[in-house]
């Protein structure tokens, strides 16, 4: 798969503002196409926006399942049923409000009831956790691993993020972890088919990872 023949597509915010274009998200559109009702899609970080699940619904009929844990109160999650939100983060262990990616997985896939349930796409802006969550897909059983992932990887986060790895909220050896991701992707069988750098973040760019 490639970016020429997965038929690439922006799937652009739909909140106005002076920043709108900012939570953009490109996916394989043929991959999505294919989705059937048994493969799901993970969206892990809506600050309460949830413009991508609109996306997916008018696009797809799989389920689709947020995590924030963030958000206490989805107002904004679209009433469909096959919306579903869990007041989860991503992290390191199953502690509190926090959720590793194999549990984040589970709860996902246990939405379908099909015998053979599937993840098709993971989405995910969480402000430089991806650095600890991509090794952990990356480790997962095939059950759990995305047949896409489009992610924004940040160099740069909040303190307040207590992301490990960061220093004062800088990511430490960015450059070489960048080099080290994509070659630790394409050895669990992941293609970088696109990156996008984010015109309003100078430290953040989009990427596209697709299962071959």
């Amino acid at each position: 798969t490639t970016e020429a023949n997965c038929g690439l597509q922006n799937y652009p915010e739909l909140v106005e503002g002076p920043k709108k274009g900012d939570d953009d998200k490109r996916l394989c559109s043929t991959l999505l196409r294919a989705l059937s009702p048994h493969k799901v899609i993970v969206s892990i970080g809506s600050n309460s926006e949830f413009g991508f699940e609109e996306q997916m619904l008018s696009c797809t009929s799989s389920h689709i399942v947020t995590f924030d844990c963030t958000v206490s109160n989805p107002t904004n999650k679209p009433k469909s049923t096959r919306v579903s939100f869990h007041p989860y983060c991503v992290g390191e262990t199953d502690d509190g409000q926090f959720r590793t990616w194999d549990s984040i997985a589970r709860i996902a896939i246990s939405t379908t009831k099909v015998s053979v349930p599937r993840i098709g796409v993971l989405k995910m802006d969480v402000e430089g956790w991806e650095w600890k969550v991509l090794p952990q897909v990356m480790r997962a059983a095939p059950l759990y691993r995305p047949q896409q992932i489009a992610v924004e990887l940040h160099l740069i986060t909040h303190k307040s993020m207590n992301v490990p790895g960061f220093v004062g909220g800088v990511l430490s050896q960015h450059r070489s972890k960048l080099g080290e991701l994509r070659t630790a992707m394409n050895a669990a069988g992941y293609a970088l088919v696109d990156r996008n750098d984010n015109p309003w973040c100078s430290h953040c760019t989009e990427v596209v990872f697709v299962y071959v």
